[in-house]
């Protein structure tokens, strides 16, 4: 007889990331934050740590790992001014969920400095099958060893200028769909040279700029990369092979396994351009 497996110690919509810390893991889009978060250990390393076989869940903001004794829900926060330590947890500053709830709050940079970072990881565990004092001592364990690799820095992000916008740097693509996963100042910074660089398009000569929430604006176009829910089934046309939608904004679907668009408002040939170098 086979015994009926578990759906929740199985994993879904594990894919490969990039895997950054520190400010740049603040800044990156929550699907790639999702998958960071799910894949900061190894699974044997989860299974150990959540007693038994474990799956692991990311979804557009979180991510679940799940084993026959309990259910861990990492995320990340934007500061906001609620955040107030008061005890440490793996080194950075933390605080405590209220009860009922089994969770901590923890900072893994020293500020939010500007308005997309999300500097604050919360860790919360449930469980029908550990009193309270054991759910507290698996998720003491659990955040000691993960919040210092997700605190450690990881890929630098563009400084910011006296008006909060992010300093523009000529940055070359990453190819492979890799820019899916790179924090998203450097995604802007990243479209805006491939436009600067590429002739016979309306943004030719025109001045760069990053905003501060991460968008790349030449003259009237904008680029940046974002996060979509929608299938790639409400996706008809096609860029350089890709599934997209076109109108006032272009989006065009980057990567089979991730949710995540290059987002365009200006003509449909800045789409062009843009796709083929970031395959």
């Amino acid at each position: 007889m086979t015994t009926p497996t578990n759906p929740f110690t199985q994993d879904k919509a594990i894919r490969p990331v990039r895997m950054t810390g520190g400010v740049a893991l603040s800044s990156v889009l929550s699907e790639t934050a999702s998958q960071i978060l799910c894949q900061v250990v190894p699974s044997d390393r989860w299974a150990q740590l959540l007693e038994g076989g474990v799956g692991r869940q990311p979804s557009l903001d979180q991510c679940s790992v799940s084993s026959d004794r309990a259910m861990l829900t990492m995320r990340l926060m934007p500061m906001g001014s609620a955040f107030s330590a008061t005890t440490t947890v793996g080194g950075r500053p933390a605080f405590s969920v209220p009860a009922p709830a089994t969770g901590f709050v923890v900072s893994l940079t020293d500020g939010a400095g500007s308005p997309i970072e999300k500097p604050l990881l919360s860790l919360t565990i449930t469980s029908s099958r550990l009193d309270p004092t054991a759910q507290r001592e698996m998720l003491t364990r659990v955040a000691a060893e993960v919040v210092p690799t997700l605190a450690k820095e990881g890929d630098p992000v563009p400084e910011r200028d006296g008006t909060g916008r992010f300093r523009f740097v000529r940055t070359p693509a990453a190819p492979g769909g890799q820019i899916v996963d790179l924090p998203r100042p450097v995604q802007a910074a990243q479209l805006c040279t491939m436009l600067l660089e590429t002739p016979g398009i309306p943004t030719t000569g025109a001045e760069a700029a990053l905003t501060n929430t991460a968008t790349c604006q030449i003259g009237v176009a904008e680029a940046k990369i974002s996060v979509q829910s929608d299938s790639v089934r409400f996706y008809p046309d096609r860029i350089a092979g890709r599934p997209a939608k076109t109108g006032s904004t272009i989006r065009v679907r980057l990567r089979d396994d991730a949710p995540i668009d290059l987002e365009i408002r200006g003509p449909r040939q800045l789409a062009e351009a843009l796709v083929p170098p970031l395959l």
